[in-house]
């Protein structure tokens, strides 16, 4: 129903009553979303360049000479480069065009350079700044593990090339570049036991860790997967305060709940979905996979072993949908990166904390530039693997019916289905 009502919103809003026509209009918005440039296209026997896209908050429409007070979301397209940040006031004068994102009432192709008359407020220029700051210097590197790290701790993947983004792809590795549930457990975990001697109340220290992971989610910008681990995290937090258990899963469905009640377009979004999947697989999935697998190995290595399957066991059926193809060893490939996460996580985020004082940073930076290397030399295998392309529906059905077996006759018996399948 919400949906429904945004939607319609969107589809007769006034903006939508001036798409296609000749008439040039001029728009004065609020940026939403920080610039990305989009790669070159080809069409026919034309090379299109690649266009600046970001989406903004319309606040004037001002065409034929009358003056329209409009507050929809627009997408932003420009020919040329850009450096406006979300909270950037612009104005810009272009054409109109219908979108098929569901999300934005109309695509703007700017004709003309885009123009600044009001700038965001002081912090967010101060966040902008110290995320620029913070690409620089891994852009030192002038490789692919120096593009990776800003991806893993602020989800600024802008460093990175199209060559690497794919690796990263086939070998299932790229949500290593958003930031999620996983970034804030890390995140709000190191603060927590680093306060723990300073301030040894429990509700104190953790008003000092929602602090940080609110400075922490501003600085990577609320995409929708941010947003959910955000309130995730935040639902967590206040359990731990009041003293009852941390359930998780309540946690998790709250957050959901809470999200697509203020931005139901999120349901639409790959990376919202991936996200609520890959955690959905963490709570139900792994802690089975976890008892079963420590029956013939160690726990930590067991447990180290179930997170990656139970993940991508949730994921892969919607990457097919996405994609039609997943690597044959993106589990291989998740289980002998996973050791290297966190710290590359723990390391990045001290020193993004520590980059005002000097060399201390630098001195952060190196050892997680040499463990990001490890990631980057694993997704490069992604080449050389099988992929596996399989219609999607068999897929789901294929999943189900094997976790119900694995539920009901054990490890071994699975293994047993999966020779006779693909060893025949």
């Amino acid at each position: 129903m919400i949906f429904g009502i945004h939607t319609a919103t969107l589809h007769h809003s006034l903006i939508s009553k001036y798409i296609g026509r000749d008439s040039e209009v001029l728009v004065s918005a609020v940026v939403t979303t920080e610039p990305k440039q989009q790669l070159e296209r080809v069409r026919g026997s034309h090379l299109q360049p690649g266009k600046v896209s970001f989406l903004a908050r319309t606040v004037t429409l001002k065409i034929d000479d009358n003056n329209f007070y409009v507050r929809v979301p627009i997408r932003v397209l420009s020919s040329t480069k850009t450096n406006v940040i979300p909270g950037d006031k612009i104005l810009v004068k272009g054409d109109l065009i219908q979108s098929s994102e569901k999300r934005v009432a109309a695509i703007l192709i700017a004709l003309e350079n885009i123009e600044l008359y009001s700038q965001a407020h002081a912090y967010k220029k101060f966040l902008a700044a110290v995320r620029a700051k913070y690409r620089q210097e891994l852009a030192k590197f002038g490789d692919e593990a120096g593009a990776l790290i800003p991806g893993m701790i602020i989800g600024d993947t802008t460093l990175q090339t199209s060559g690497f983004t794919d690796q990263m792809k086939r070998a299932g590795l790229s949500h290593l570049t958003a930031v999620s549930g996983a970034n804030f457990a890390i995140v709000s975990s190191l603060v927590f036991y680093l306060f723990r001697r300073v301030i040894p109340r429990i509700i104190p220290r953790v008003i000092v860790t929602a602090g940080f992971l609110t400075l922490f989610l501003l600085l990577v910008r609320p995409s929708p997967s941010v947003l959910r681990a955000g309130v995730m995290a935040a639902v967590i937090l206040a359990a731990r305060a009041s003293g009852n258990s941390q359930n998780s899963i309540a946690a998790l469905a709250t957050a959901i709940s809470v999200l697509l009640l203020v931005d139901p377009f999120q349901a639409l979004d790959p990376g919202f979905i991936l996200s609520v999947l890959a955690t959905s697989g963490l709570l139900f999935i792994a802690p089975h996979l976890s008892r079963r697998f420590a029956r013939h190995m160690p726990d930590s290595v067991a447990e180290m072993v179930a997170v990656p399957c139970a993940a991508t066991i949730a994921c892969t059926p919607y990457l097919l949908v996405l994609s039609g193809e997943v690597s044959a060893l993106s589990i291989f490939f998740n289980v002998v990166v996973a050791p290297v996460v966190a710290p590359i996580t723990i390391l990045g985020f001290l020193a993004l904390l520590l980059m005002p004082l000097g060399i201390l940073h630098t001195v952060l930076i190196w050892p997680a530039h040499l463990l990001a290397t490890w990631i980057t030399r694993v997704a490069s295998w992604s080449e050389a693997s099988p992929t596996l392309g399989v219609n999607p529906i068999a897929l789901i059905v294929s999943v189900i019916l094997g976790y119900l077996v694995f539920l009901k006759f054990g490890l071994r018996s699975l293994y047993i289905i999966t020779f006779l399948i693909f060893g025949s």
